[in-house]
Protein backbone atom coordinates (compact mmCIF):
# COMPACT_ATOMS: atom_id res chain seq x y z
CA UNK A 1 0.00 0.00 0.00
CA UNK A 2 1.52 3.55 -1.10
CA UNK A 3 1.92 6.03 1.65
CA UNK A 4 0.20 9.00 -0.71
CA UNK A 5 -2.72 10.19 -0.02
CA UNK A 6 -5.16 9.91 -2.94
CA UNK A 7 -7.65 12.53 -2.16
CA UNK A 8 -4.16 15.35 -2.00
CA UNK A 9 -4.22 18.50 -4.26
CA UNK A 10 -1.46 17.94 -6.44
CA UNK A 11 1.88 19.61 -5.61
CA UNK A 12 4.24 21.05 -8.25
CA UNK A 13 7.32 23.79 -7.91
CA UNK A 14 6.61 26.59 -9.87
CA UNK A 15 9.10 29.32 -9.91
CA UNK A 16 8.79 32.85 -11.24
CA UNK A 17 9.97 33.55 -14.88
CA UNK A 18 13.20 34.73 -15.44
CA UNK A 19 14.06 37.72 -17.34
CA UNK A 20 16.72 37.88 -20.05
CA UNK A 21 19.90 39.78 -18.29
CA UNK A 22 19.29 43.61 -18.94
CA UNK A 23 15.77 43.42 -18.98
CA UNK A 24 13.48 45.09 -16.06
CA UNK A 25 9.98 43.61 -14.79
CA UNK A 26 7.11 46.23 -14.92
CA UNK A 27 6.60 49.08 -12.23
CA UNK A 28 3.27 47.77 -10.31
CA UNK A 29 0.68 49.60 -10.58
CA UNK A 30 0.97 50.83 -6.81
CA UNK A 31 4.13 52.13 -7.33
CA UNK A 32 3.43 54.42 -10.69
CA UNK A 33 0.47 55.79 -8.48
CA UNK A 34 2.40 56.67 -5.65
CA UNK A 35 5.21 58.35 -7.64
CA UNK A 36 2.72 60.75 -9.31
CA UNK A 37 0.72 61.44 -6.31
CA UNK A 38 4.28 62.23 -4.80
CA UNK A 39 5.07 64.75 -7.75
CA UNK A 40 1.76 66.14 -7.64
CA UNK A 41 2.34 66.94 -3.93
CA UNK A 42 5.70 68.46 -4.58
CA UNK A 43 4.25 70.65 -7.28
CA UNK A 44 0.83 71.60 -5.65
CA UNK A 45 2.42 74.92 -3.79
CA UNK A 46 3.48 76.22 -7.31
CA UNK A 47 0.50 75.25 -9.14
CA UNK A 48 -1.22 77.23 -6.75
CA UNK A 49 0.69 79.93 -6.73
CA UNK A 50 0.92 80.58 -10.27
CA UNK A 51 -2.95 80.24 -10.46
CA UNK A 52 -3.32 82.26 -7.64
CA UNK A 53 -1.04 85.57 -8.93
CA UNK A 54 -2.21 84.75 -13.00
CA UNK A 55 -6.21 83.79 -12.45
CA UNK A 56 -8.36 87.03 -12.77
CA UNK A 57 -9.66 87.18 -8.72
CA UNK A 58 -13.95 87.94 -8.76
CA UNK A 59 -15.77 90.11 -6.10
CA UNK A 60 -17.76 87.61 -4.11
CA UNK A 61 -20.17 90.78 -3.62
CA UNK A 62 -20.15 91.91 -6.71
CA UNK A 63 -20.76 87.99 -7.94
CA UNK A 64 -23.54 87.57 -5.16
CA UNK A 65 -25.17 90.56 -6.77
CA UNK A 66 -24.90 89.36 -10.50
CA UNK A 67 -26.41 86.18 -8.99
CA UNK A 68 -29.22 88.24 -7.76
CA UNK A 69 -30.40 90.29 -9.94
CA UNK A 70 -29.73 88.48 -13.25
CA UNK A 71 -31.15 85.08 -12.29
CA UNK A 72 -28.61 81.72 -11.13
CA UNK A 73 -27.97 80.76 -14.96
CA UNK A 74 -27.08 84.15 -16.67
CA UNK A 75 -25.40 85.29 -13.19
CA UNK A 76 -23.32 82.00 -13.39
CA UNK A 77 -22.18 82.54 -17.37
CA UNK A 78 -21.18 86.36 -16.30
CA UNK A 79 -19.39 85.52 -12.82
CA UNK A 80 -17.68 82.76 -14.91
CA UNK A 81 -16.87 84.54 -18.14
CA UNK A 82 -15.20 87.15 -15.40
CA UNK A 83 -13.23 84.41 -13.98
CA UNK A 84 -11.83 82.56 -16.64
CA UNK A 85 -8.27 83.73 -17.93
CA UNK A 86 -7.73 85.48 -21.48
CA UNK A 87 -5.90 82.72 -23.97
CA UNK A 88 -2.86 84.74 -23.77
CA UNK A 89 -2.77 84.76 -19.55
CA UNK A 90 -3.89 80.37 -20.01
CA UNK A 91 -1.32 79.91 -22.30
CA UNK A 92 1.40 81.37 -20.14
CA UNK A 93 0.30 79.22 -17.10
CA UNK A 94 0.32 76.20 -19.23
CA UNK A 95 4.06 77.12 -19.88
CA UNK A 96 4.34 78.01 -16.65
CA UNK A 97 3.31 74.58 -14.85
CA UNK A 98 4.56 72.55 -17.25
CA UNK A 99 8.37 74.52 -17.67
CA UNK A 100 7.96 74.34 -13.77
CA UNK A 101 7.75 70.57 -13.35
CA UNK A 102 10.23 69.96 -15.96
CA UNK A 103 12.37 72.26 -13.89
CA UNK A 104 12.09 70.59 -10.50
CA UNK A 105 12.78 67.24 -12.55
CA UNK A 106 15.34 68.07 -15.10
CA UNK A 107 18.10 66.16 -13.06
CA UNK A 108 16.20 63.31 -12.33
CA UNK A 109 14.52 63.06 -16.03
CA UNK A 110 18.16 62.13 -17.41
CA UNK A 111 18.27 58.81 -15.92
CA UNK A 112 14.47 58.64 -16.95
CA UNK A 113 12.56 59.80 -13.70
CA UNK A 114 10.67 62.07 -11.62
CA UNK A 115 11.33 62.85 -8.34
CA UNK A 116 8.51 60.30 -7.32
CA UNK A 117 9.81 57.99 -9.84
CA UNK A 118 13.50 57.70 -8.11
CA UNK A 119 11.71 57.81 -4.35
CA UNK A 120 9.25 54.73 -5.59
CA UNK A 121 12.53 53.43 -7.64
CA UNK A 122 11.04 53.30 -11.24
CA UNK A 123 12.31 54.64 -14.60
CA UNK A 124 10.48 55.29 -17.97
CA UNK A 125 12.32 53.57 -20.48
CA UNK A 126 11.95 52.61 -24.26
CA UNK A 127 10.30 50.15 -24.77
CA UNK A 128 13.01 48.05 -26.60
CA UNK A 129 15.04 48.95 -23.72
CA UNK A 130 17.21 51.75 -22.49
CA UNK A 131 16.31 55.11 -21.50
CA UNK A 132 14.25 57.64 -23.70
CA UNK A 133 15.90 60.94 -24.35
CA UNK A 134 14.76 64.27 -22.02
CA UNK A 135 13.51 65.61 -25.53
CA UNK A 136 11.17 62.31 -25.89
CA UNK A 137 9.94 62.19 -22.69
CA UNK A 138 8.73 65.99 -22.77
CA UNK A 139 7.26 65.95 -26.44
CA UNK A 140 6.38 62.40 -26.40
CA UNK A 141 5.35 61.38 -22.87
CA UNK A 142 4.05 64.41 -21.03
CA UNK A 143 3.10 67.27 -23.48
CA UNK A 144 0.44 64.93 -25.92
CA UNK A 145 -1.89 64.55 -22.80
CA UNK A 146 -1.30 68.30 -20.70
CA UNK A 147 -1.87 69.71 -24.34
CA UNK A 148 -5.26 67.43 -24.44
CA UNK A 149 -6.32 68.65 -21.23
CA UNK A 150 -5.44 72.10 -21.52
CA UNK A 151 -6.35 72.38 -25.08
CA UNK A 152 -10.56 71.98 -24.18
CA UNK A 153 -9.99 74.48 -21.36
CA UNK A 154 -8.83 76.96 -23.74
CA UNK A 155 -11.43 76.24 -26.03
CA UNK A 156 -14.39 76.56 -23.50
CA UNK A 157 -14.12 76.49 -20.09
CA UNK A 158 -16.84 74.30 -20.01
CA UNK A 159 -15.27 71.75 -21.72
CA UNK A 160 -12.68 71.88 -19.06
CA UNK A 161 -14.27 68.49 -18.02
CA UNK A 162 -13.73 67.10 -21.53
CA UNK A 163 -9.98 67.58 -20.96
CA UNK A 164 -10.00 66.12 -17.57
CA UNK A 165 -11.98 62.89 -18.81
CA UNK A 166 -8.72 62.04 -21.33
CA UNK A 167 -6.53 62.76 -18.31
CA UNK A 168 -8.44 59.97 -16.34
CA UNK A 169 -8.96 57.39 -19.31
CA UNK A 170 -4.70 57.77 -19.69
CA UNK A 171 -4.43 57.06 -15.97
CA UNK A 172 -7.33 53.76 -16.34
CA UNK A 173 -5.26 52.11 -19.29
CA UNK A 174 -2.75 51.14 -16.76
CA UNK A 175 -5.21 48.21 -15.65
CA UNK A 176 -4.53 46.85 -19.58
CA UNK A 177 -2.77 43.51 -19.94
CA UNK A 178 0.93 45.59 -20.45
CA UNK A 179 0.72 47.96 -17.86
CA UNK A 180 0.60 50.99 -20.28
CA UNK A 181 -0.84 54.23 -20.17
CA UNK A 182 -1.78 56.38 -23.59
CA UNK A 183 1.47 58.36 -23.27
CA UNK A 184 3.22 55.38 -22.54
CA UNK A 185 1.93 53.53 -26.63
CA UNK A 186 2.40 57.76 -27.58
CA UNK A 187 5.97 57.67 -26.65
CA UNK A 188 6.55 54.14 -26.92
CA UNK A 189 8.11 53.46 -23.39
CA UNK A 190 7.17 51.47 -20.77
CA UNK A 191 7.81 51.91 -16.92
CA UNK A 192 10.49 49.60 -15.26
CA UNK A 193 10.57 48.62 -11.84
CA UNK A 194 14.75 49.09 -10.49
Amino acid sequence: MSDQNPYAAPQSHISAPQLPPGEFAYASRLSRLGAAFLDGIILAPLNFLISWFLAPKVDDAWAAEVMRTKGFEEGMKQVMAASTPSLPVHLLMIVLLLGSFIGINWVFLKNGQTIGKKAAKIQIQKRTGGLLTVKDLILKRMLPVQLAVAGFALISPSLTIVGMLIAVVDVLCIFRSGYNTIHDDIAQSKVVKL
